[in-house]
């Protein structure tokens, strides 16, 4: 009866699989799928795979899983998980999981494995009996690492979706082993990493399981020929968290879009070609070097002569490589000469030596006599004008995308200045339109009920004198809490200067002049706000004097 009903209910959650028409959620199984905005999360059932299920990972292996390799999920959940994979509109990926994907090192797995099955305990037979303990975390069965053929698959696929677009990202969110686990999976095809994280118990007691195991190593051996050849793709590395904890995570996606058209990487890399490979340029290189005398001053190095050293000071130098410079812009291809800024410039030129080598023109004049500058190689030579050059192309790229940002700003600011105008006009509009329609209101109740529209006005008139007066008394109520703060702060300010003038006697005089400065700038602060008062009271009983006069010639 009970494994009757165990089939009657496994197939009430078959037939409540659903699908909404936005594709938002979606329910396999135990298994589900829910996708919102570019997030999708998939939520796996490791305990309703079929025993007799012919799982070949949509035939991406080349033999079927066979029952003693015992397969995490079954054939129908593997191709809804790729089915989720598959939606273009996913960027992030959560895989959320009873146990997680990696236990310990793959090696350290096999061990365990060869233990078990030396144990003479029938799992399989265990799980049919209902003997089997469901939640053991130190089973190894129960985990992914059991069947490294599927856990390969399942890592390969994942990787491989994670590459096959910019800015994807997949996180796995799992469980089940009574101790927090921070685990970072790589794989050495790709590249790339992800992160796998392992909540901890909450309220039970933190039971760490990873005393005997390795916590980085191998996380599935993969086999690229045959079963003799092992590569170590996929490696993992574990950080355990001993103490309580519960897992928060947040998701966020963020785009950037850039309208203006920017100088390709094809580009740059021409330029970089050019200045290593291009024939044409490093003749020039070799032509310059002589012509300046820079190979000659490198001969008198070797010969020990510090006569010749000594008359090539900063200056001389850097004379020569502004004149070494300036024939080089004339070497550059127009194409290539386009890409750099404009280095014939004092500013630029000064800059981009100053960034490049900024102990090359120190003045040698406090140097001993025995002291000499080293002379500048063939080889340094050229490596100081190939990243003049291209230095110059990264701030012509910086001053382009500097002058887009602002040309953009620029647009946005007036954009927006726009529709702040269009909305004030709006609403001008709307004012008016208001307005009208009270007046016409209040002249029909003036033409139709002369005495409602006597008590409204009246009401009106009383409501606006109200408002008035509250006004008014808030602003004297402002002023008198204003005057308050003043005094408070002459009686501080009186009290620090009776405190200074005990320090002025016998007291450090740096303190002194600290707290001297200090209380002339409250002081002076206290004046101005004493001016600015002053000056508002006359403004203000020069406007009331106006009132009056203008109401007295009216009457």
């Amino acid at each position: 009866m009970e494994d009757k009903s165990k089939d009657s209910a496994l197939r009430q959650s078959e037939e409540a699989g659903t699908s909404n028409a936005n594709g938002e959620i979606e329910t396999f199984d135990t298994a589900q799928f829910i996708q919102t905005g570019e997030v999708g999360i998939f939520m796996c059932d490791m305990r309703s795979t079929p025993t007799d299920d012919a799982v070949t990972c949509n035939n991406r292996l080349l033999t079927p899983l066979t029952r003693q390799e015992r397969p995490i999920i079954g054939e129908k959940q593997w191709l809804y998980l790729e089915k989720a994979l598959k939606k273009k509109s996913v960027m992030a990926f959560v895989l959320c999981l009873e146990f997680p994907l990696i236990l310990t090192d793959a090696t350290h797995i096999d061990a365990m494995r060869e233990d078990a099955s030396n144990s003479g305990v029938d799992h399989i037979q265990e799980e049919a009996s209902g003997r089997w303990k469901l939640y053991d975390r130190q089973t190894i069965f129960q985990h992914w690492v059991s069947c490294r053929r599927q856990l390969e698959q399942l890592l390969t696929l994942l990787f491989r979706w994670k590459a096959k677009r910019r800015g994807r990202e997949i996180v796995v969110l799992s469980g089940g082993m009574r101790v927090g686990l921070d685990t970072l999976l790589q794989d050495r095809e790709t590249q790339l990493s992800i992160r796998s994280l392992t909540a901890g118990p909450l309220t039970a007691r933190v039971e760490p399981s990873f005393d005997d195991m390795p916590l980085e190593g191998t996380a599935c051996p993969t086999f690229i020929a045959s079963e003799s050849q092992l590569d170590e793709q996929f490696t993992f590395s574990h950080s355990l968290i001993t103490s309580k904890n519960y897992l928060l995570t947040h998701i966020g996606i963020t785009r950037e879009l850039v309208d203006q058209p920017g100088t390709s990487d094809e580009e740059v890399t021409a330029l970089t070609r050019y200045l290593h490979n291009g024939r044409e340029f490093t003749a020039a290189l070799e032509v310059l070097f002589e012509k300046h005398q820079f190979a000659e001053a490198a001969r008198m190095e070797e010969l020990r002569s510090k006569h010749r050293r000594r008359q090539r000071g900063p200056e001389e130098l850097r004379a020569s490589l502004r004149a070494v410079f300036t024939e080089l812009w004339k070497v550059l291809p127009d194409a290539h000469r386009r890409q750099v800024a404009y280095f014939q410039d004092e500013f630029v030129f000064d800059f981009l030596l100053g960034y490049l080598a900024p102990t090359l023109f120190e003045d040698d004049s406090d140097l001993d006599d025995d002291a000499e500058r080293p002379p500048l190689e063939f080889a340094a030579f050229s490596t100081l004008c190939r990243d003049f050059i291209f230095n110059s192309c990264v701030l012509h790229l910086s001053l382009r995308m500097h002058q887009e940002d602002e040309r953009k700003k620029i647009t946005l600011q007036r954009a927006d200045a726009q529709r702040q105008a269009s909305e004030r006009a709006a609403q001008r509009v709307q004012q008016q339109q208001e307005q009208a329609e009270e007046a016409a209101k209040l002249e029909k109740l003036r033409l139709e009920d002369p005495e409602a529209y006597a008590r409204r006005m009246l009401a009106e008139q009383e409501q606006a004198l109200r408002e008035k007066r509250a006004k008014v008394e808030g602003a004297r109520e402002q002023r008198k809490a204003e005057k308050m703060r003043d005094v408070e702060e002459e009686l501080a300010i009186a009290k620090e200067q009776r405190k200074l003038d005990k320090l002025a006697e016998s007291g450090d005089q740096h303190e002194y002049q600290h707290r001297r400065e200090l209380l002339a700038v409250r002081a002076r602060k206290l004046q101005e706000r004493k001016r600015h008062r002053e000056a508002e009271e006359a403004r203000r009983r020069e406007k009331k004097e106006k009132k009056k006069k203008e109401h007295a010639a009216q009457q």
